[in-house]
Protein backbone atom coordinates (compact mmCIF):
# COMPACT_ATOMS: atom_id res chain seq x y z
CA UNK A 1 0.00 0.00 0.00
CA UNK A 2 1.53 3.29 -1.16
CA UNK A 3 1.00 6.55 0.73
CA UNK A 4 1.86 10.07 -0.45
CA UNK A 5 3.44 10.96 2.90
CA UNK A 6 5.35 9.21 5.69
CA UNK A 7 3.13 6.73 7.53
CA UNK A 8 2.77 5.87 11.23
CA UNK A 9 0.78 2.73 12.09
CA UNK A 10 -0.69 2.01 15.53
CA UNK A 11 -1.18 -1.71 16.18
CA UNK A 12 -3.85 -2.47 18.79
CA UNK A 13 -3.74 -6.20 18.24
CA UNK A 14 -2.44 -8.74 15.76
CA UNK A 15 -5.33 -9.90 13.60
CA UNK A 16 -3.50 -13.08 12.60
CA UNK A 17 -3.04 -14.10 16.23
CA UNK A 18 -6.60 -13.20 17.11
CA UNK A 19 -7.79 -15.36 14.23
CA UNK A 20 -5.62 -18.30 15.23
CA UNK A 21 -6.80 -18.27 18.85
CA UNK A 22 -10.42 -17.32 18.23
CA UNK A 23 -13.46 -19.56 17.98
CA UNK A 24 -16.79 -19.69 16.13
CA UNK A 25 -15.80 -18.53 12.66
CA UNK A 26 -18.54 -17.73 10.17
CA UNK A 27 -18.44 -16.37 6.60
CA UNK A 28 -18.18 -12.77 7.82
CA UNK A 29 -15.24 -13.61 10.07
CA UNK A 30 -13.46 -15.38 7.22
CA UNK A 31 -13.90 -12.40 4.88
CA UNK A 32 -12.81 -9.90 7.54
CA UNK A 33 -9.75 -12.01 8.33
CA UNK A 34 -8.66 -12.20 4.69
CA UNK A 35 -9.12 -8.46 4.13
CA UNK A 36 -7.46 -7.47 7.41
CA UNK A 37 -4.48 -9.73 6.87
CA UNK A 38 -3.95 -8.56 3.29
CA UNK A 39 -4.17 -4.86 4.16
CA UNK A 40 -2.00 -5.24 7.26
CA UNK A 41 0.62 -7.31 5.45
CA UNK A 42 0.95 -4.64 2.76
CA UNK A 43 0.79 -1.63 5.09
CA UNK A 44 3.13 -2.54 7.93
CA UNK A 45 6.37 -2.65 5.85
CA UNK A 46 5.63 0.86 4.54
CA UNK A 47 5.29 2.43 7.98
CA UNK A 48 8.05 4.85 8.94
CA UNK A 49 7.21 4.17 12.60
CA UNK A 50 4.97 1.66 14.36
CA UNK A 51 3.24 2.10 17.71
CA UNK A 52 2.27 -1.06 19.63
CA UNK A 53 -0.11 -0.77 22.58
CA UNK A 54 1.78 -3.34 24.64
CA UNK A 55 5.07 -5.18 24.71
CA UNK A 56 3.11 -8.38 24.09
CA UNK A 57 1.72 -6.89 20.88
CA UNK A 58 5.15 -5.63 19.83
CA UNK A 59 6.74 -9.04 20.39
CA UNK A 60 4.01 -10.80 18.43
CA UNK A 61 4.37 -8.28 15.60
CA UNK A 62 8.12 -8.82 15.41
CA UNK A 63 7.67 -12.58 15.46
CA UNK A 64 5.13 -12.73 12.65
CA UNK A 65 6.15 -9.92 10.28
CA UNK A 66 9.42 -8.64 8.74
CA UNK A 67 9.63 -5.52 10.89
CA UNK A 68 12.80 -3.94 12.28
CA UNK A 69 12.78 -3.66 16.07
CA UNK A 70 13.91 -0.04 16.00
CA UNK A 71 10.77 1.01 14.13
CA UNK A 72 8.44 -0.15 16.92
CA UNK A 73 7.60 1.85 20.04
CA UNK A 74 5.41 0.60 22.89
CA UNK A 75 2.83 3.14 24.07
CA UNK A 76 0.26 1.75 26.47
CA UNK A 77 -3.43 2.54 26.30
CA UNK A 78 -5.18 3.75 29.47
CA UNK A 79 -8.64 4.04 31.02
CA UNK A 80 -10.45 7.33 30.46
CA UNK A 81 -10.75 9.62 33.48
CA UNK A 82 -14.43 8.78 33.89
CA UNK A 83 -13.54 5.22 34.91
CA UNK A 84 -11.52 6.44 37.90
CA UNK A 85 -14.54 8.10 39.52
CA UNK A 86 -15.87 6.18 42.51
CA UNK A 87 -19.52 5.16 42.63
CA UNK A 88 -21.54 6.19 45.66
CA UNK A 89 -23.47 3.64 47.68
CA UNK A 90 -26.73 5.05 46.30
CA UNK A 91 -25.48 4.73 42.71
CA UNK A 92 -24.37 1.13 43.28
CA UNK A 93 -27.70 0.19 44.82
CA UNK A 94 -29.61 1.78 41.92
CA UNK A 95 -27.62 -0.15 39.29
CA UNK A 96 -28.09 -3.42 41.17
CA UNK A 97 -31.81 -2.83 41.56
CA UNK A 98 -32.17 -2.16 37.83
CA UNK A 99 -30.39 -5.44 37.09
CA UNK A 100 -32.39 -7.42 39.62
CA UNK A 101 -29.10 -8.20 41.36
CA UNK A 102 -29.53 -6.56 44.75
CA UNK A 103 -27.03 -8.95 46.34
CA UNK A 104 -24.34 -8.11 43.82
CA UNK A 105 -23.03 -9.49 40.55
CA UNK A 106 -20.05 -10.67 38.56
CA UNK A 107 -19.49 -8.67 35.36
CA UNK A 108 -18.15 -9.96 32.04
CA UNK A 109 -18.50 -9.21 28.31
CA UNK A 110 -20.23 -11.29 25.64
CA UNK A 111 -20.13 -9.42 22.34
CA UNK A 112 -19.83 -12.41 20.03
CA UNK A 113 -16.11 -11.81 19.48
CA UNK A 114 -14.44 -15.12 18.65
CA UNK A 115 -11.73 -14.61 21.28
CA UNK A 116 -14.20 -14.50 24.16
CA UNK A 117 -14.38 -17.55 26.36
CA UNK A 118 -18.00 -17.32 27.45
CA UNK A 119 -18.52 -21.08 27.78
CA UNK A 120 -15.83 -21.40 30.45
CA UNK A 121 -17.34 -18.47 32.37
CA UNK A 122 -20.80 -20.09 32.23
CA UNK A 123 -19.46 -23.51 33.17
CA UNK A 124 -17.58 -22.05 36.11
CA UNK A 125 -20.54 -20.02 37.32
CA UNK A 126 -22.77 -23.09 37.14
CA UNK A 127 -20.29 -24.88 39.42
CA UNK A 128 -20.14 -22.17 42.07
CA UNK A 129 -23.57 -20.52 41.94
CA UNK A 130 -24.79 -22.42 45.02
CA UNK A 131 -21.93 -20.86 47.03
CA UNK A 132 -22.36 -17.31 45.75
CA UNK A 133 -25.07 -14.72 46.29
CA UNK A 134 -23.97 -12.76 43.20
CA UNK A 135 -25.63 -13.02 39.81
CA UNK A 136 -23.67 -13.13 36.54
CA UNK A 137 -24.05 -10.13 34.21
CA UNK A 138 -22.90 -10.02 30.59
CA UNK A 139 -22.93 -6.82 28.54
CA UNK A 140 -22.26 -5.98 24.90
CA UNK A 141 -24.51 -8.67 23.44
CA UNK A 142 -26.31 -8.34 20.10
CA UNK A 143 -29.62 -10.19 19.52
CA UNK A 144 -27.90 -13.34 18.20
CA UNK A 145 -25.55 -13.48 21.17
CA UNK A 146 -28.45 -12.94 23.57
CA UNK A 147 -30.31 -15.86 22.04
CA UNK A 148 -27.26 -18.15 22.20
CA UNK A 149 -26.51 -17.18 25.79
CA UNK A 150 -30.10 -17.86 26.81
CA UNK A 151 -29.88 -21.36 25.35
CA UNK A 152 -26.54 -22.06 27.05
CA UNK A 153 -27.86 -20.84 30.39
CA UNK A 154 -30.98 -23.02 30.08
CA UNK A 155 -28.79 -26.04 29.38
CA UNK A 156 -26.92 -25.40 32.62
CA UNK A 157 -29.98 -24.48 34.67
CA UNK A 158 -28.73 -20.97 35.48
CA UNK A 159 -31.03 -18.82 33.35
CA UNK A 160 -32.55 -17.21 36.45
CA UNK A 161 -29.11 -16.15 37.71
CA UNK A 162 -27.73 -14.61 34.49
CA UNK A 163 -28.49 -11.13 33.11
CA UNK A 164 -27.57 -10.27 29.50
CA UNK A 165 -27.34 -6.64 28.41
CA UNK A 166 -26.96 -5.05 24.99
CA UNK A 167 -24.12 -2.71 24.03
CA UNK A 168 -23.78 0.05 26.64
CA UNK A 169 -22.24 3.53 26.51
CA UNK A 170 -19.23 4.51 28.62
CA UNK A 171 -21.50 6.39 31.03
CA UNK A 172 -23.54 3.25 31.67
CA UNK A 173 -20.46 1.04 31.70
CA UNK A 174 -18.83 3.05 34.48
CA UNK A 175 -21.87 2.39 36.63
CA UNK A 176 -21.81 -1.32 35.75
CA UNK A 177 -18.16 -1.56 36.75
CA UNK A 178 -18.73 0.43 39.93
CA UNK A 179 -21.59 -1.72 41.19
CA UNK A 180 -19.94 -5.07 40.35
CA UNK A 181 -18.28 -7.32 42.92
CA UNK A 182 -15.91 -8.85 40.40
CA UNK A 183 -14.87 -8.47 36.77
CA UNK A 184 -14.03 -11.64 34.82
CA UNK A 185 -12.24 -11.70 31.45
CA UNK A 186 -11.04 -15.12 30.27
CA UNK A 187 -10.14 -14.04 26.75
CA UNK A 188 -8.00 -16.19 24.47
CA UNK A 189 -6.20 -13.11 23.16
CA UNK A 190 -5.93 -9.37 23.76
CA UNK A 191 -3.62 -6.72 22.38
CA UNK A 192 -3.82 -4.68 25.59
CA UNK A 193 -6.88 -5.51 27.71
CA UNK A 194 -8.55 -2.13 28.04
CA UNK A 195 -11.82 -3.35 29.55
CA UNK A 196 -10.03 -5.17 32.36
CA UNK A 197 -7.95 -2.04 32.97
CA UNK A 198 -11.14 0.06 33.09
CA UNK A 199 -12.61 -2.26 35.71
CA UNK A 200 -9.45 -1.94 37.79
CA UNK A 201 -9.63 1.86 37.56
CA UNK A 202 -13.06 1.58 39.14
CA UNK A 203 -11.54 -0.41 42.01
CA UNK A 204 -13.06 -3.75 41.05
CA UNK A 205 -11.09 -6.97 41.64
CA UNK A 206 -10.29 -8.72 38.36
CA UNK A 207 -9.91 -12.38 37.43
CA UNK A 208 -8.46 -12.84 33.94
CA UNK A 209 -6.73 -15.35 31.72
CA UNK A 210 -2.94 -15.60 31.95
CA UNK A 211 -2.32 -14.47 28.37
CA UNK A 212 0.74 -12.27 27.62
CA UNK A 213 -1.10 -8.93 27.43
CA UNK A 214 -2.90 -9.49 30.74
CA UNK A 215 0.31 -10.61 32.45
CA UNK A 216 1.91 -7.36 31.30
CA UNK A 217 -0.95 -4.93 31.83
CA UNK A 218 -2.78 -6.30 34.86
CA UNK A 219 0.28 -7.61 36.64
CA UNK A 220 -0.12 -8.96 40.16
CA UNK A 221 -3.18 -6.76 40.80
CA UNK A 222 -5.40 -9.30 39.04
CA UNK A 223 -5.78 -13.01 39.67
CA UNK A 224 -4.66 -14.73 36.48
CA UNK A 225 -5.72 -18.28 35.57
CA UNK A 226 -5.25 -20.63 32.58
CA UNK A 227 -7.66 -19.75 29.81
CA UNK A 228 -9.62 -23.04 29.75
CA UNK A 229 -9.26 -24.09 33.40
CA UNK A 230 -12.76 -23.81 34.90
CA UNK A 231 -11.56 -25.27 38.19
CA UNK A 232 -8.87 -22.60 38.59
CA UNK A 233 -11.33 -19.90 37.62
CA UNK A 234 -13.86 -21.15 40.18
CA UNK A 235 -11.21 -21.15 42.91
CA UNK A 236 -10.11 -17.61 42.05
CA UNK A 237 -13.65 -16.24 41.93
CA UNK A 238 -14.79 -17.80 45.20
CA UNK A 239 -11.57 -16.87 46.99
CA UNK A 240 -12.12 -13.19 46.23
CA UNK A 241 -15.88 -13.11 46.70
CA UNK A 242 -15.95 -15.10 49.95
CA UNK A 243 -13.00 -13.34 51.61
CA UNK A 244 -13.61 -9.67 52.43
CA UNK A 245 -9.96 -8.97 53.23
CA UNK A 246 -8.90 -10.48 49.92
CA UNK A 247 -11.56 -8.44 48.10
CA UNK A 248 -10.40 -5.20 49.72
CA UNK A 249 -6.76 -5.90 48.91
CA UNK A 250 -7.54 -6.75 45.28
CA UNK A 251 -9.63 -3.59 45.01
CA UNK A 252 -6.74 -1.48 46.30
CA UNK A 253 -4.26 -3.14 43.96
CA UNK A 254 -6.63 -2.63 41.02
CA UNK A 255 -6.77 1.12 41.51
CA UNK A 256 -3.02 1.40 42.02
CA UNK A 257 -2.27 -0.58 38.88
CA UNK A 258 -4.74 1.36 36.72
CA UNK A 259 -3.16 4.66 37.78
CA UNK A 260 0.11 3.56 36.20
CA UNK A 261 -1.45 4.09 32.75
CA UNK A 262 -2.02 7.58 31.36
CA UNK A 263 -3.63 8.85 28.15
CA UNK A 264 -1.79 12.14 28.63
CA UNK A 265 1.59 10.45 28.66
CA UNK A 266 0.60 8.20 25.78
CA UNK A 267 -0.62 11.18 23.78
CA UNK A 268 2.61 13.07 24.33
CA UNK A 269 4.70 10.08 23.28
CA UNK A 270 2.53 9.55 20.21
CA UNK A 271 2.77 13.20 19.22
CA UNK A 272 6.55 13.05 19.55
CA UNK A 273 6.69 10.13 17.15
CA UNK A 274 4.51 11.94 14.59
CA UNK A 275 6.71 15.01 14.85
CA UNK A 276 9.83 12.89 14.39
CA UNK A 277 8.40 11.16 11.33
CA UNK A 278 7.22 14.46 9.88
CA UNK A 279 10.73 15.78 10.31
CA UNK A 280 12.10 12.59 8.75
CA UNK A 281 13.88 11.58 11.93
CA UNK A 282 14.60 7.95 12.55
CA UNK A 283 12.49 6.49 15.37
CA UNK A 284 13.67 3.95 17.85
CA UNK A 285 11.69 1.49 19.97
CA UNK A 286 11.37 2.13 23.66
CA UNK A 287 11.84 -0.15 26.60
CA UNK A 288 8.75 -0.92 28.64
CA UNK A 289 8.36 1.66 31.38
CA UNK A 290 11.13 3.90 30.04
CA UNK A 291 8.74 6.69 29.06
CA UNK A 292 9.24 6.32 25.33
CA UNK A 293 12.20 7.08 23.05
CA UNK A 294 11.72 10.84 23.47
CA UNK A 295 12.22 10.97 27.22
CA UNK A 296 8.54 11.75 27.90
CA UNK A 297 7.07 10.44 31.09
CA UNK A 298 4.53 13.02 32.27
CA UNK A 299 1.61 11.60 34.19
CA UNK A 300 -1.84 12.99 34.79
Amino acid sequence: MQTPCPCVVTVHEIARTNWRLGRGRGPYQWLAHILNEEVFRRTIPKARAIIAVSTATRDELLRLYPVETQRVTVIHEAPERIFFEESTKTEREKVREQLGANEGYILSFATGDSRENVDVVLETYARVRARLRQKLVFCGANPNVRRELKERCQQRGIEDRVVVLDYVSDDVLTGLYGAADLYVDISYYEGFGLQACEAMARGIPVVASNIPAFIEVLGSAAKLVPVEDAEALAAAMTNILENQEEWQERSRLSRERAREFSWRRGGEETLAIYHAVANQKKTVGNSLGAGGPWGLGARD
